[in-house]
């Protein structure tokens, strides 16, 4: 059900139309398939929405000491060529660039997707975590009923809440296959998509989801958060309006 060009496609919408922030610099962590997918999405969407990405980086999940590439984005920040930087990092990460970028100087703002929503961003960026923004499935701060339902009977069960949108997530796609199976009449794994493809409002932890037009991609909001005093922040509900081309590919 998660669908990577969700999330990095909305941040885009989110940059370029709501803060008006255009020309972009976008790293790559070359050894995750995942940041390579979202990135690409993310340099698609912007392009879409009318920004422009003006500098690629890279880096791998191993790496420790990203002084040398935070040096080369402060070069083109006090040129004042680039207006933001966009992260594809995993989890393990995240805080650290965060908190590297702010040493070296970086003060342009930082972006990111769900590769962003774990505690480790404030943990480990501290302070250098204030700001950042990124997008995810759903914000478990949101003071929403559903929300605040599973995340009681997910601690009552697991002894521990959460750590971010992910166990939503796959709760809702438990969810879903349970209501196709119903819509279906059948449990039968060749009924099943016939029974998602009648789903037009299911209410879910991580939104309202909906199989539109005979698409195998639902509709869904995307959260934006944004780490405000040391917490995270819904700013922004979104309702994704364009995926690149690679979102429908299998």
């Amino acid at each position: 059900m998660s669908e990577p060009g969700w999330p990095a496609s909305e941040i885009a919408a989110y940059v370029v139309r709501e803060l008006g922030l255009k020309r972009g610099a976008v790293w790559i962590d070359t050894a995750v398939d995942f940041s390579i997918a979202v990135t690409e999405y993310f340099m698609d969407a912007l392009d879409h929405y009318g920004g422009e990405t003006v500098l690629e980086d890279y880096f791998e999940l191993s790496m420790k000491d990203f002084s040398s590439m935070a040096i080369c984005l402060k070069e083109y920040q006090d040129r004042g060529e680039v207006d933001f930087v966009y992260v594809g990092p995993v989890p393990d990460n995240c805080g650290l660039v965060a908190r590297q970028l702010r040493e070296s100087g970086v003060t342009i703002p930082i972006f990111g997707e769900d590769g962003f929503d774990t505690p480790l961003l404030v943990e480990i960026g501290g302070e250098a975590a204030e700001g950042v923004a990124f997008a995810t499935h759903v914000s478990l701060e949101d003071p929403d009923e559903t929300v605040r339902k599973f995340l009681s009977d997910y601690e009552s069960m697991f002894g521990i809440v959460p750590g971010n949108a992910f166990a939503a997530l796959g709760y809702d796609a438990l969810g879903l296959v349970a209501k196709a199976i119903e819509l279906a009449g059948s449990g039968s794994p060749a009924k099943i998509p016939e029974g998602l493809a009648q789903i037009s409002y299911f209410e879910g932890v991580s939104g309202i989801i909906s199989y539109n037009d005979g698409s195998k991609i639902p509709d869904k909001s995307v959260s934006i958060i944004q780490v405000e005093n040391g917490e995270f922040r819904t700013v922004k509900q979104m309702i994704p309006e364009y995926l690149p081309g690679p979102a429908i590919a299998e």
